[in-house]
């Protein structure tokens, strides 16, 4: 197996660094797959040697619930896959760990959390999809880097952690709508998208039918702030996780299976 030279990045560095923790085992559904350490995949369908990190004018930052690294299933990953310099911190319900709390005082980011309004408390500063477009435009001029903040989790882990996080009320909230979540079709690949709304994952079930994995909401917010290759590029590899990964399991495979054929057939038109 060839893996790319930016692994392990620090989803890989967090997973190895909670799984030396744990007292026990790690045991989810398919616990007795022999998986590759880095993509979490059978090692009969490992994608690593597939990868093709991208550059981006935004960084993101994961705030991960204890166990959600552990999880081979989990998407966030694969956003740092393509965007090497993705931050991985966990989150802890007593205290704020110092790396994440480094970056939020960072004066070269602007932190930027990536949740829904709905749930925000009254002090919490909204910002609009025109203030995002505005960034794309903005690009390499502006004088802090994005950094898009997710909340790694369940769906009701995530709404608890932001809840019982103080130091994330005060973060500019940017809240993307369910109809902007589609897809946009790209003309290099065919139509990429469908035109559903909904998520493409099915190795979890969502709680909501609107509800994405943490992949998807990353590629449509680096298409929406201008980094339109990086976010096509994590959609498609997001698609070739998706199905590599329900290869290795006994349960009928929902993904595409021209993923990887699509992800290859991206990267070399777009060069």
């Amino acid at each position: 197996m060839t893996c790319p030279e930016t692994f392990p990045h620090a989803v890989h560095k967090l997973y190895q660094y909670r799984k030396s923790i744990s007292t026990r085992p790690f045991n989810a559904r398919g616990a007795g797959v022999t998986r590759c350490e880095y993509c979490r995949i059978d090692i009969d369908h490992c994608i690593c040697p597939l990868v093709k990190p991208q550059s981006a004018n935004a960084s993101f930052a994961l705030l991960m619930y204890d166990d959600e690294v552990l999880k081979p299933s989990n998407t966030g990953r694969l956003i740092a896959d393509i965007l090497p310099d993705t931050k991985a911190s966990l989150w802890h319900r007593t205290q704020v760990c110092e790396q994440f709390k480094s970056l939020l005082n960072d004066p070269h980011y602007q932190p930027i959390l990536i949740f829904p309004d709905e749930y925000a408390v009254p002090e919490q500063p909204l910002m609009g999809i025109d203030e995002l477009e505005k960034l794309g435009v903005e690009g390499k001029q502006r004088v802090r880097r994005p950094l898009f903040i997710l909340l790694d989790a369940t769906w009701r882990q995530a709404r608890k952690m932001y809840r019982k996080s103080p130091y994330l009320h005060h973060i500019p909230m940017l809240s993307v709508p369910a109809q902007l979540m589609t897809r946009e079709p790209e003309s290099a690949v065919g139509d990429i998208t469908d035109g559903l709304a909904g998520s493409r994952y099915h190795v979890r079930t969502a709680h909501k039918e609107q509800q994405l994995a943490t992949a998807e909401v990353a590629a449509r917010v680096l298409q929406l702030s201008g980094n339109q290759r990086a976010g096509d590029v994590l959609n498609l590899w997001f698609d070739v996780f998706s199905y590599r990964y329900q290869c290795g399991v006994k349960q009928p495979n929902l993904g595409d299976k021209s993923a990887v054929q699509r992800y290859q057939q991206y990267l070399q038109q777009h060069p």
